[in-house]
């Protein structure tokens, strides 16, 4: 290697090495998107009780399980069957209205079905304490 190379090559080191992990960031954002999909596909199916069981702590202790299937039923039902689902928009963040501090991620789908087009499905995966992601909120509108 001439000098100039070894040069850049030890600079490319430094500056890999003092950068943010931003690796990490996406690790978790993929993770979180692929947990929030799973429990969307439990509610497609209506799997109502498992999603309730796969839902993080907080979203257990504010409904319980009956109440719950009584109503995502009653939500999800007249939409029909799911035609589509696309990511929209997901954002990270530490701090949510009425929640405690924890990692949380903030997505939207836009989302299809057969009696309700262009629908807006947001839901709050958090990562829990044993470093797996769950859904503690969804929102649909």
């Amino acid at each position: 290697m001439n000098r100039i190379t070894l040069f850049c090559f030890a600079l490319s080191l430094i500056f890999t090495a003092c950068s943010p992990n931003v690796s990490d960031r996406d690790k978790q954002k993929e993770a979180a998107v692929e947990a929030s999909l799973h429990w969307l596909a439990l509610l497609d199916s209506e799997e109502y009780d498992q999603s309730w069981k796969e839902a993080s702590q907080s979203f257990q202790s504010l409904i319980d399980r009956e109440l719950w299937r009584e109503i995502v039923n009653n939500v999800r039902s007249p939409l029909g069957n799911l035609i589509s689902r696309e990511l929209l928009t997901i954002q990270y963040t530490a701090n949510l209205p009425e929640a405690p501090e924890g990692e949380y991620f903030i997505i939207q789908f836009e989302s299809n079905f057969t009696n309700m087009e262009n629908a807006i499905e947001t839901l709050t995966p958090s990562l829990e304490e044993d470093k797996i992601w769950r859904v503690s909120g969804y929102y649909i509108r």
